[in-house]
């Protein structure tokens, strides 16, 4: 039995596809008053829905275009998307030039040649489809927002390399968002971007921008505040740790549904993991307060607190050990070399020891008093690494006698 061909928007209305933009608030009128929600509810309802779409023109040519083309779109982009899929790019390219030439607002078509046009190099007529999608694309039919269409176009640029044109898109997209969700979008996608140029200042400074007020946060707004935290760790600026912490732990209170609390804190655990894993202790040590107060009676998190809190020590002292003019240089690197591998014990106990220079004469000696040093100002990094320390001065003093021992204290770079 062939299937019944669906009641057209126009009919609904008691028109055609002829009339005019002017004229469809009247129809609508003349509809509604001849079938009332009071008695037909259920028309009313079809009626109500038709002039949703037809009150819109860019709706309405959306509809339009469905309505002349519809399977035949479907079947070009299919088939576009094959010849896309198997390399086959000037095929492919053709097909979804005339699927926007049809359709200017089909967004999966403009993506994908936005894509073709950028692999080949072809940036400017890429931002020319990309500002075609800009003016005709109903986003809210792709469930998107404006910040999403901006990152879409900006991660295909990244992809190949674009990455100062990315960013300059990025900022436009960064004036132009007005909603919440844009904003979000694209100030991760520019705070990350701004890392990755090592524009530091910049990705901490849209983070932090993109922050929601006092009293107007939401679960949504989780990814900016780890962005922001992340970024201030990228670039190092640890005097703002305390300030991220405190708004962060504002934002944590204001959920309170189980569910989302859940799921914040396996995000929050994801991101600690990551900064661990990374070695920024320090912002890893901030992720596990958060954690914590999601989730006070956790005893992993609490073993855990107590193991961060070593290594921000020892953070700490390897930054200031990194900078010391002052002390013997392959001190600073054997220290380096065990520091990379603090992760994994067992790569921290098999780090080899790096080889004393033989072309110095006094280079032991200079090697055993960087040592002696570096228990006295750095005991965070002595003490952590003892065993391989005291292994490293016993092997170089090994040959020495007393009144040589004696004298590594007095020496001084």
């Amino acid at each position: 039995m062939a299937q019944a061909k669906q009641e057209s928007l126009y009919k609904r209305l008691g028109t055609n596809a002829n009339i005019s933009q002017r004229r469809i608030k009247e129809k609508y009128i003349n509809a509604v008053k001849q079938h009332p929600p009071e008695t037909d509810p259920n028309r009313f309802e079809e009626i109500r829905e038709a002039y949703e779409t037809l009150k819109d023109p860019v709706k309405r040519k959306q509809y339009d275009i469905s309505r002349k083309y519809g399977g035949q779109i479907d079947k070009m982009f299919e088939e576009a998307r094959d010849h896309f899929q198997r390399g086959n790019e000037k095929k492919a390219e053709e097909m979804y030039e005339q699927i926007t030439a049809i359709n200017p607002g089909n967004l999966h078509a403009q993506s994908d040649l936005m894509r073709i046009l950028v692999n080949r190099g072809d940036v400017q007529a890429a931002r020319q489809i990309f500002d075609q999608a800009l003016n005709n694309t109903r986003l809210e039919n792709y469930n998107l927002s404006l910040g999403n269409l901006y990152s879409l176009y900006a991660r295909i640029l990244i992809d190949h390399d674009h990455m100062e044109t990315a960013f300059d898109l990025f900022e436009e997209g960064w004036e132009k968002a007005l909603d919440r969700t844009s904003q979000r979008v694209i100030a991760e996608g520019l705070s990350i971007l701004c890392v990755i140029l090592e524009k530091f200042e910049r990705a901490i400074e849209v983070a932090e921008q993109a922050l929601p007020l006092d009293g107007e946060e939401t679960f949504d707004d989780w990814p900016v505040y780890a962005q922001w935290l992340r970024a201030i760790g990228n670039a190092h600026h640890w005097s703002l740790l305390g300030k991220a912490k405190s708004r962060f732990l504002k934002f944590i209170d204001v959920i309170e549904e189980k569910e989302e609390k859940e799921e914040l804190l396996n995000s929050v655990m994801d991101e600690y993991d990551k900064a661990f894993d990374h070695q920024y202790y320090r912002v890893a040590e901030v992720f596990l307060a958060l954690a914590q107060r999601i989730d006070p009676a956790n005893p992993d998190i609490k073993e855990d607190i107590k193991e961060i809190k070593k290594l921000v020590h020892l953070e700490k002292q390897m930054d200031r050990l990194s900078r010391d003019e002052k002390i013997y240089p392959m001190v600073i690197i054997h220290a380096e070399k065990l520091y990379s591998n603090v992760n994994d014990d067992l790569d921290a106990a098999m780090t080899p020891l790096p080889p004393i220079p033989k072309d110095f004469e006094e280079a032991e000696d200079w090697y055993a008093a960087g040592i002696l040093k570096l228990k006295k100002q750095y005991p965070a990094v002595y003490n952590y690494f003892k065993s391989r320390w005291d292994e490293l001065f016993a092997e170089t003093t090994k040959h020495f006698n007393r009144e040589r021992k004696r004298a590594l204290k007095k020496l001084k770079l």
